[in-house]
């Protein structure tokens, strides 16, 4: 297991790591090219490389975990091979510039509408600055961070499969405008829409029984709030 790199650090070839741990976490790396002999990126194994520009996984690798590339700013698009098995929560949050995932015959994991979709449980992982979230039925779930800071979406339609938005789903997106919400949704998680700027209408659908807190924080622009029937519970 790695845990200690630099900007100029190369990755032994000798057999000795498996795992990436977080030893190049805010390095100023701009090209990453992860051996075939490692198997796990682990979780924010380089999380806030902002200059990191473009990753090359290889065929052996079986786990991305939970925010491995978090706050990779400069990350335009990356390549997951078929043999990821795992991919953890806010994997890609705040990569601003993310623009595609590709998925090179992946059967746990699709990308549709240019979102990254978990096919078992339908849990959106990650959006990019492209996404329009699929209507068909795929997406149960819009998980943590999927929509972070990406700022150069301006608005969103959550589909009516939709029922869970978790923490921080759309957090921080400066220059979203309109965000509708479905009757299908019943849980709204913590900072779910925190620091939406632009956003100046919101309605919560009489479906929604329970608000996480903080969910609508540092919406400055907001003029009209609207609360269905159906609330019970705010944390």
């Amino acid at each position: 297991n790695i845990f200690l790199g630099s900007a100029n650090s190369t990755i032994p070839t000798d057999g000795s790591v498996t795992k990436l741990g977080t030893g190049l976490n805010g390095k100023k790396i701009k090209h990453i090219e992860i051996p075939d002999f490692i198997t796990v990126v682990s979780r924010s194994a380089f999380g806030g490389c902002t200059e990191l520009e473009t990753v090359v996984l290889h065929d052996k690798i079986q786990e991305i975990e939970e925010y491995a590339f978090a706050g990779c700013t400069s990350l335009r698009e990356i390549v997951i091979p078929s043999s990821v098995t795992y991919i953890g929560e806010g994997v890609f949050s705040s990569c601003s510039a993310l623009e595609t995932i590709s998925l090179e015959g992946n059967t746990n994991y699709r990308f549709a509408g240019n979102c990254l979709i978990e096919i078992a449980t339908g849990r959106l992982i990650s959006g990019t600055n492209r996404s329009v979230i699929p209507d068909d039925g795929s997406v149960k779930i819009i998980g943590n961070f999927a929509f972070s800071e990406l700022n150069e979406l301006t608005e969103l339609y959550i589909p009516d499969s939709v029922v869970t938005i978790e923490a921080h789903a759309f957090s921080e997106m400066e220059n979203l405008k309109k965000l509708v919400i479905p009757g299908s949704v019943t849980t709204i998680e913590a900072y779910a829409f925190e620091y939406l700027p632009s956003l100046v209408e919101l309605e919560i659908p009489g479906s929604v029984e329970t608000l996480g807190a903080f969910t609508i924080s540092l919406c400055v622009g907001l003029k009209t709030l609207r609360f269905g029937e159906g609330l019970k519970y705010i944390e």
